[in-house]
């Protein structure tokens, strides 16, 4: 199964994470390894499977999201995985794998308390999920943004730390805290712009998609609600950008689903698009004047 374990790289190929479980909770089966897919989107052919090693996960494995790290040419191209206590990293030209482990990426116990949609649960053992790569830095590598949904911090490490498999047991001080979230500030997903550093994410306590601009302090004056539905954007599952600079979002009610309290008799599947200007503008995230706001969505049942 994928749980947004799918993601384009500028190649014109579409990298694809399949955990092979089928089934939730206590109902889960594994039936395969967790393996990587490549696929060519010009000819729709398959040119790549990759078997996870059994030293890069567990039993209890639980694949969050994943971000592919385009390089400048095909083969220099990286996956990194979120593992609820830590994240994986794939190179494509070594076809090899590790993984790090790290306190950041693991649930705060204090912090696994939800209320969505009415419904009151808890999440107390969801660690790291949500990752978003920055621009290029002046050293040539990228800074990934990372936390746990159960949490209220965000954290990041740059991709110079993750591509050197000596550093897996020897990394703590590299991976670093940005700030804090407002409680409640539970985030699954998140992305950030190519361009400009611009870090969009959902806010799943609020019904709402959120902004900061990496440029300023991760703080609560620096983020900003840019869009927010109580009824068509309950939780937020995937954001992503595209080439053009335009967001979209995918909703899907999913704590209802997992509590089996999803009404099949209304629209439950929603996706939102706008243009990236459109969503900061007059915001602490607005890195220059834009447009005036607007967000469309598309009912799906």
């Amino acid at each position: 199964s994928v749980n947004r374990g799918h993601r384009m790289d500028k190649y014109d190929r579409l990298w694809v994470l399949d955990y092979g479980k089928i089934g939730k909770g206590k109902d889960a089966e594994q039936l395969c390894p967790p393996r990587i897919h490549i696929f060519d989107l010009n000819t729709n052919k398959k040119i790549l499977m990759y078997t996870l090693k059994s030293s890069d996960y567990f039993p209890t494995s639980i694949f969050t999201s994943i971000v592919v790290d385009s390089g400048s040419d095909s083969d220099d191209c990286w996956l990194y995985a979120a593992d609820q206590v830590g994240i994986i990293v794939y190179s494509l030209k070594d076809n090899d794998s590790w993984r790090f482990d790290h306190p950041y990426c693991w649930p705060d116990p204090i912090s696994g308390d939800f209320h969505v949609a009415g419904l009151n649960f808890q999440w107390s053992n969801a660690g790291v999920f949500g990752l978003a790569l920055s621009p290029r830095n002046t050293d040539g590598y990228k800074t990934l943004y990372f936390h746990s949904l159960a949490g209220f911090r965000e954290f990041s490490v740059s991709t110079k730390i993750l591509q050197d498999k000596r550093k897996v047991n020897g990394s703590y001080h590299d991976f670093k805290k940005v700030g804090s979230r407002e409680q409640p500030g539970h985030v699954s997903t998140q992305v950030m712009t190519r361009n400009n550093g611009i870090l969009f994410f959902n806010m799943i306590d609020k019904n709402a998609l959120g902004c900061w601009n990496s440029n300023m302090p991760y703080k609560k004056d620096n983020l900003a609600i840019v869009a927010k539905d109580d009824e068509k954007m309950v939780f937020l599952s995937d954001v992503i950008v595209d080439g053009n600079d335009n967001i979209w979002a995918l909703s899907n009610r999913l704590p209802e689903y997992l509590n089996d309290k999803m009404d099949f008799t209304k629209t439950n599947f929603r996706i939102f698009s706008a243009p990236v200007n459109d969503l900061v503008f007059n915001t602490p995230c607005e890195p220059f004047f834009t447009s005036s706001p607007k967000m469309t969505s598309v009912s799906t049942n």
